[in-house]
């Protein structure tokens, strides 16, 4: 570990170096998951950066929208994390993905999260695709859905994307508050077999089924008028030039700041990006992959702080990212959005003065099995007298010194030198004497003192 941390100092220096940076802050936070922290003061300048050893076994990536559910609401960077470490997932780290808008508010773009379809929408916007060997890549991938009923071919625009522009679309469960004023025709449909990408699934329309969390529904503005003459079809969604790659997570952005490591100077007009704004120097998102495809370099810059950090513009983005090893590069969603956790904390400044915006989707690095390495106990020693309690805190941490969920089935105390009653960590003498609490936790163990003297 101490050669690979080697390693990334010196890629480090030779950034900080090309960019003028004074102050380097590098800590391995996870498997393979290295956070360093890089300040200029003089610009001033603050950026976070995730670096991902992809090779790495024991991390994994995934996307996450709230509650796994679109249209219900945002979550901050943290409470997301709390979240889903709340649900067992073993969340390292984090930063803000999709744009957002529509409504409902949702993620913009096409969303796979662990292999599942959460969106399907054709946006002239490039997204990241990490595929079941965790091998990530970047371009403009087009979603595609066919419909067919009675040997006549439909178009299907859009899954889980109600939008007034769209003739027809697909949704399920993980869609809702939708309107429905856009597409008054509406057709309740059971599939046969789970919904996979890239492969025909044949469904049943069932005009009096409108539990959705069991089928999905079909919106047209128009009638589908074959449907009064065949109840059964069959439906196809992929995405078009990766029909043969096992998509795990899809997440986008916008710009995709470059390819094959060629970098432009005017990002005005690519990917319909058209103001100067948006292109000019704000806080910053992005990730962006090696030529190898087994590093994934996942950044913050704040920004809009004069006293703090001025954040970047899309150029000096694409630089940074170069000079991190990047070969490849996408832009995600900056501004207020620009959020980065380590666990549950917020190790960035977002721009915003209410501090953390509302997210709806996340780029998350995960650890695949909880790490346990250290139990704490506090108070480690306490003098009252034996007509009054002691309340004991119980923390749990792992071998990178972050504290961890603990679960209390698995506490076992014991005391020696006093007698008396624990309920839960509050503990109730009965004698005096100098006591020793001895705390058990798994294969984990810790001690603490007191002294209980007589009271008044």
């Amino acid at each position: 570990m101490n050669r690979i941390i080697n390693v990334i100092i010196a890629v480090i220096f030779l950034v900080t170096s090309n960019f003028g940076f004074d102050t380097l802050q590098v800590k391995e936070v996870g498997p393979g998951v290295i956070y360093y922290k890089i300040i200029d003061s003089i610009r001033p300048l603050s950026i976070d950066v995730l670096k991902i050893d992809l090779k790495n076994k024991e991390n994994d990536l995934e996307v996450f929208i709230p509650f796994d559910t679109l249209g219900v609401g945002g979550l901050t960077a943290s409470q997301f994390s709390k979240y889903l470490s709340k649900n067992d997932v073993n969340v390292i780290a984090g930063v803000n993905a999709d744009f957002f808008g529509g409504y409902p508010i949702q993620a913009q773009n096409s969303t796979i999260s662990n292999g599942e379809l959460i969106k399907g929408a054709n946006l002239n916007r490039s997204l990241l695709i990490i595929d079941s060997n965790k091998t990530p890549s970047i371009d403009r991938y087009k979603f595609v859905g066919e419909l067919l009923i009675n040997q006549k071919k439909y178009k299907i625009d859009g899954f889980n994307n109600v939008n007034p522009n769209l003739e027809i679309v697909i949704i399920n469960n993980r869609l809702k508050n939708y309107s429905k004023e856009f597409h008054p025709f509406q057709y309740p449909i059971i599939i046969r077999s789970d919904l996979k990408l890239n492969k025909q699934i044949d469904f049943v329309f069932d005009e009096n089924n409108e539990n959705i969390q069991n089928s999905f529904i079909l919106l047209s503005k128009n009638p589908i008028n074959e449907f009064s003459k065949s109840n059964e079809g069959r439906i196809k969604l992929y995405f078009r030039d990766i029909e043969d790659i096992s998509i795990k997570s899809m997440v986008g952005g916008l710009p995709g700041l470059y390819n094959n490591s060629k970098i432009t100077h005017d990002f005005f007009g690519i990917e319909n990006v058209r103001s100067e704004k948006f292109i000019d120097k704000n806080p910053r998102t992005a990730v962006g992959y090696n030529s190898t495809k087994d590093t994934l370099i996942i950044l913050t810059v704040d920004g809009r702080k004069p006293n703090h950090s001025m954040g970047l513009n899309l150029y000096e983005l694409s630089r940074l990212m170069k000079m991190l090893g990047c070969t490849d590069a996408l832009n995600l969603d900056g501004g207020g959005s620009t959020s980065m956790v380590i666990r549950d904390s917020v190790v960035n400044k977002p721009s915003d003065l209410t501090g953390e915006r509302i997210l709806y989707s996340m780029l998350m690095v995960l650890s695949k099995n909880k790490s346990e390495n250290r139990i704490k106990v506090f108070p480690k020693f306490k003098e009252i007298m034996h007509n009054h309690t002691i309340d004991f805190d119980l923390k749990i941490f792992d071998e990178w010194g972050f504290e961890t969920k603990l679960d209390s089935s698995y506490v076992e105390t014991k005391v020696e030198g006093v007698e008396g009653q624990f309920n839960n960590y509050e503990f109730i003498p009965r004698t005096t004497g100098n006591a020793l609490f001895i705390w058990n936790y798994k294969n984990l163990s810790d001690t603490s003192r007191a002294v209980i003297i007589p009271g008044e």
